[in-house]
């Protein structure tokens, strides 16, 4: 079944709701400041998805609603072994994105970071390795659309701005 962006919660069968949670994808630099403005996306699963994307088997797939609207879609997959032909799947469907190179993070695990990129007018896309000093590897691909995750970014900014006014307000520092 085929899921177009901002189609309505309420008329796709089968979602099961497991939380809230944050968006997957990389936030605009701009956004860095106000980060714990950007609202909770409403997290589901399918119990008749299959759990494969190509040849490569699937630890999850999840579907990112805002507002009721769907937003973003993440495939995971776990193991060293997976990396190769997960990559290959992502390469082989949409081309070969952006490497960005970003450090491993020590302090949290992290052995080896990789990371491509895709940005057009309808979707990005982002494809994450992440192998940990375990030696266990986790592979995200995650893919949104451009205008939906445009509208939470400016939802966060008018909150922030909300914010910013409304502490101004108040009897201040000289009445105490």
């Amino acid at each position: 079944m085929v899921v177009y962006w901002g189609r309505d919660l309420s008329t796709i069968a089968g979602m099961n709701y497991i939380g809230e949670g944050d968006s997957v994808g990389s936030l605009p630099p701009d956004l860095a400041d106000i980060e714990e403005h950007i609202p909770k996306l409403q997290i589901y699963r399918r119990d008749e998805d299959k759990l494969k994307f190509g040849d490569v088997d699937l630890k999850s797939i999840t579907y990112a609603f805002y507002k009721g609207k769907f937003l973003e879609v993440t495939l995971v997959s776990a193991g060293v072994d997976t990396w190769g032909p997960f990559k290959e799947e992502v390469f082989g469907r949409i081309g070969k994105g952006d490497r960005v190179d970003i450090p491993a993070i020590p302090c949290c695990g992290q052995k080896e970071t990789e990371l491509y990129y895709w940005r057009g007018d309808v979707s990005e896309a982002e494809l994450t390795y992440q192998l940990s000093f375990s030696n266990a590897g986790m592979s995200n691909f995650w893919v949104a659309s451009t205008s939906f995750r445009e509208q939470l970014f400016n939802d966060a900014r008018q909150d922030a701005k909300k914010v910013r006014r409304g502490a101004g307000k108040g009897k201040g520092i000289g009445s105490l």
